[in-house]
């Protein structure tokens, strides 16, 4: 069987990417919600990490908090307070007033506190209702002169269909909305631009503000982004510095960037006592609001689980001064899928040029830490650069990425391994095979002392026999001894340790445990010897050349197995004494004209039964021998002996 070419093992790997990139892709669309608010999570995770504490020069916050509450009343307080309020901000000489506070039910006093407001810039606050969140509202009156940016409506804005708007008293006075945008999970990362009523859009508070100190009351366009890098939607005006981007769905996404303690609060009790300077307000936008925890303006934002209203407007409104509010781009599915394939590139190159060991271990953990690193760079994006990118699909695809790769890469080697032992066992025996598959090459001497048995049979005549046939019926004839030899000893346990021409040598007990190895030896040799005399030709024992037979030796003692040499020529050996006694043992057939010679140290380990078979020859010193040993012939012929053992 041929390897598998590194051509078509790329191939297989592309092959394995692009399904994992197709699951990621299947998931992605299924679990859309839940990736989205995964990505959700990281980007209050990055706000929360970064939010900076250095104070907000430009605002600052009129709070109508818990205290204000316990000395002046409670909440609604007279028109004639809250005319107070604004005429001391004026006083001070506030850049603008922008109030969170919906003055939607006529009062007594609303004509005061009109005027107060009159007589500098501010926004007043309305609040709108969507259809699926109740009854339809209609209090307070939107006027034509009240809507500042003067846009229609269109997608993407929200249709209302109630309504909270300042009295009519306050006609003329630019109004925001202040309806939030809150996600599945309750938090409130994004407010929509513009809410629609009818024909007329609103913008919110924090825009209606923002608008309202750049160009009094600028006329705004809204378009699509044009370039990929663009926000899906974008607010353009000759009279506005820059382009406002937008979202999907025509939101603004509050940039949390500054924590809490960094806006400056003034309770409004101690305003209205006359206990704060004037320059502490001189100059800056003030926003009205209220953080007293009865009136219920409270939101879960990615800071904090309980936030005023209020600040969220602050959020806004500093990103608005500072140009830098976050937001998705239009390419954000392209940016998603490229990233997902440089991950994806990226696993493939390292699982094509790394040394593969263990590739379902790091393959699939470097996935994981390519998904992770995605994850964190996505984390990281929106407060350091203002995008809000959508890449959990990106993440998932390098874990899938991981995961098929490093299947891929463990199957492919385990088939790889499994070709390379097939082929290794084919040469050599399969212990030794396992071994090398296992260990680095070395220099030293591997072996190991076993008490082992050892057979060693020779087609006797064979060189002469083979003079007078074609090479193919002589290739034929070896090829049938030697798998008729591998299929016996291998069924009693043993393994072919070398096949040396027209012989074999065959041990057991070597590398691998075999309980009654010399017994299983010798049954070897006889299921041998009675199937090769079907085998072999036959012919006339008084010809020249004789016709061919099979002499076998056998011995039991201590031997080592082990391999030897340097590291670039190894060679696996068997040796020791009964080694060398089967080998003289086989060549001693043909003189004591008996197939089957048994060594004395096997002779002594076999069962009773088995050694009333052995007919001793008397002794012999072997050739290259110094001291003379016994040898037995073994009567293949004694059938009922053998049954009855077996």
């Amino acid at each position: 069987m041929a390897l598998e070419s590194p051509h078509s093992g790329r191939t297989i790997r592309l092959v394995a990417l692009a399904v994992a990139l197709a699951l990621a892709g299947i998931l992605a669309a299924a679990f859309r919600e839940g990736l989205s608010a995964i990505d959700a999570r990281l980007a209050d995770l990055s706000w929360h990490l970064t939010a900076r504490t250095d104070p907000e020069q430009r605002l600052v916050i009129i709070d109508i908090d818990e205290e204000s509450l316990k000395e002046l009343g409670a909440w609604p307080w007279p028109r004639q307070t809250l005319a107070a309020i604004a005429n001391r901000l004026n006083d001070a000489g506030v850049a603008l007033q922008a109030w969170d506070i919906v003055l939607d039910a006529p009062q007594p006093g609303d004509a005061e506190l009109a005027a107060a407001l009159k007589r500098g810039p501010a926004v007043l606050a309305a609040a709108f209702a969507f259809p699926g969140q109740g009854a339809a509202i209609e209090t307070g009156h939107l006027d034509q002169a009240s809507r500042i940016g003067g846009l229609r409506c269109r997608d993407p804005w929200p249709q209302a269909h109630g309504q909270r708007a300042p009295a009519a008293e306050f006609a003329g006075i630019p109004v925001g909305h202040i309806a939030p945008r809150v996600d599945v999970d309750g938090i409130t990362r994004a407010l929509p631009a513009f809410v629609c009523r009818g024909e007329a859009a609103w913008p919110a508070l924090p825009l209606a503000a923002w608008l309202a100190l750049n160009a009094g009351q600028p006329v705004v366009i809204a378009e699509p982004g044009a370039k990929l890098s663009d926000a899906p939607w974008r607010l353009l005006s000759p009279d506005l510095p820059e382009a406002i981007p937008l979202g999907a769905a025509g939101e603004l996404y509050v940039p949390y960037h500054r924590a809490p303690a960094s806006f400056l609060a003034i309770s409004a009790r101690d305003l209205l006592a006359g206990r704060v300077p004037a320059e502490m307000l001189k100059g800056r936008i003030a926003l009205v609001g209220s953080t007293a925890f009865g009136l219920g303006d409270v939101v879960a934002t990615p800071l904090s689980g309980a936030q005023a209203g209020v600040l969220v407007h602050a959020e806004l409104l500093s990103g608005l001064l500072d140009g830098r509010l976050p937001h998705p781009v239009r390419g954000n599915a392209l940016l998603t899928i490229l990233a997902a394939i440089l991950a994806a590139g990226l696993l493939w190159a390292a699982s094509v040029w790394r040394p593969q060991r263990r590739p379902l271990i790091w393959l699939p953990l470097a996935g994981l830490a390519l998904g992770v690193f995605i994850l964190v760079l996505q984390a990281a994006l929106p407060a350091q650069t203002g995008l809000y990118p959508a890449l959990t699909p990106a993440a998932l695809a390098a874990l899938l990425s991981g995961l098929a790769l490093g299947g891929f890469e463990h199957l492919r080697l385990h088939g790889e391994r499994s070709r390379l032992f097939a082929h290794l066992s084919s040469y050599l025996p399969a212990p030794v095979a396992e071994r090398l598959l296992a260990r680095r090459p070395e220099d030293d001497i591997s072996a190991e002392r076993v008490q082992a048995s050892v057979l060693v049979a020779d087609l006797r005549n064979f060189t002469a026999w083979s003079e007078q046939r074609n090479p193919e019926e002589v290739a034929a004839l070896l090829h049938r001894f030697l798998a008729v030899a591998a299929d016996v000893v291998e069924s009693e346990g043993g393994q072919i340790e070398a096949l040396e021409g027209d012989a074999i040598f065959a041990v057991w007990n070597g590398l691998t445990p075999c309980a009654d190895h010399p017994l299983r030896a010798i049954r070897a040799a006889q299921t041998l010897h009675t199937i090769m005399q079907r085998e072999l030709p036959e012919g006339d024992p008084e010809a020249v050349p004789p016709p061919l037979a099979l002499g076998i030796g056998l011995d039991t003692g201590l031997a080592l197995v082990g391999s030897l040499g340097p590291r670039r020529r190894r060679q696996h050996l068997v040796l020791g004494l009964p080694v060398t006694r089967a080998v003289r043992l086989a060549a001693m057939t043909v003189d004591l004209s008996a197939p089957i010679l048994v060594g004395p140290d096997l002779a002594a380990q076999l069962p009773e039964a088995w050694r009333k078979r052995l007919l001793r020859q008397g002794e012999f010193l072997l050739e290259g021998m110094i001291a003379p040993c016994e040898i037995f012939a073994f009567n293949g012929a004694d059938h009922g002996n053998e049954g009855a053992e077996a």
